[in-house]
């Protein structure tokens, strides 16, 4: 590996990524200052949700070293740990984008999907509540129990729609019921409905996932020199999956706003999403 090369390479796809967040904010705000409260659930909370996406991405230029939002600092910290948690988020919020406001589906589908999302909340809250010691607790597990009285019928015909074996359906029904989880469909079958290959995500997320925890790989990253150029490859491959994944990010978000952002989008993004989508079909 060539030290130069490699460094070259990463400055121009932060460089991108960089462009990638200006436009993305451009958008949110945007849609925050001129797009009226409307009570169509799927575009409510869409702003919320590529609001979230947006700011890991900011969060994630923040720390990445050469970034023109990072501080100019002598030291340079390669930080690849914070790197793959903030990826990971990003990639995280990006499918429940999707799978919540995006994806084409029945009005009833989607009014189901949201309702297991907020028993999924009010079940995580309760559980966050009663650890701290508080009262009010009880008052939302009696919420959430007769949520999921009313909706659970619908959640486990719904499951038999998305071809889970024996074992998959019992396992996925405890987990919604416990509130650790709230997809009724596979992440891959998300993504793959996006245009992102099941192999691509895969990758992906394994990889963020490599550095997310405190691993012998990990730990063993943050011994290395300086100008390693297998660090600098590293990085690389993180910007080009939160490239990936803001491009589709913004492609679908202009999509619910077509009126509204159609002349926002210039000849360097479509440049950018016509890259990207090529970079992929190898995953297919």
């Amino acid at each position: 590996m060539n030290y130069i090369l490699e460094k070259k390479r990463y400055i121009e796809d932060l460089r991108k990524l960089e462009t990638l967040y200006a436009l993305a904010e451009k958008l949110s705000n945007k849609v925050f200052d001129e797009v009226k409260i409307t009570k169509k659930r799927e575009l409510a909370d869409s702003t919320f949700l590529f609001g979230k996406i947006t700011l890991h991405l900011r969060a994630l230029l923040n720390v990445l070293p050469e970034s023109k939002f990072s501080k100019k600092d002598k030291l340079k910290i390669w930080d690849i740990s914070s790197l793959g948690v903030l990826s990971r988020a990003l990639i995280e919020s990006y499918i429940v984008f999707y799978y919540l406001c995006i994806e084409a589906i029945p009005d009833e589908e989607r009014i189901l999907r949201f309702k297991v999302w907020d028993y999924n909340g009010k079940k995580r809250q309760a559980d966050s509540l009663k650890s701290l010691g508080y009262a009010k607790w009880k008052e939302l597990k009696t919420k959430y129990k007769k949520d999921w009285q009313e909706i659970k019928d619908a959640v486990f015909e719904n499951l038999k729609n998305h071809k889970y074996n024996e074992k998959e359906l019992k396992n996925l029904k405890k987990r919604i019921k416990e509130g650790n989880n709230f997809l009724l469909v596979r992440e891959e079958d998300i993504l793959k409905k996006a245009g992102i290959p099941k192999n691509y995500y895969k990758l992906a997320y394994t990889l963020m996932c490599q550095y997310v925890h405190s691993t012998s790989l990990a730990v063993n990253v943050m011994r290395f020199p300086p100008r390693n150029p297998r660090v600098i490859s590293i990085f690389d491959t993180f910007l080009h999956c939160n490239k990936v994944f803001t491009t589709f990010s913004i492609r679908d978000f202009v999509n619910l706003y077509p009126k509204l952002l159609k002349n926002m989008i210039n000849n360097e993004f479509d440049i950018l999403k016509k890259e990207i989508i090529s970079s992929l079909e190898g995953f297919a």
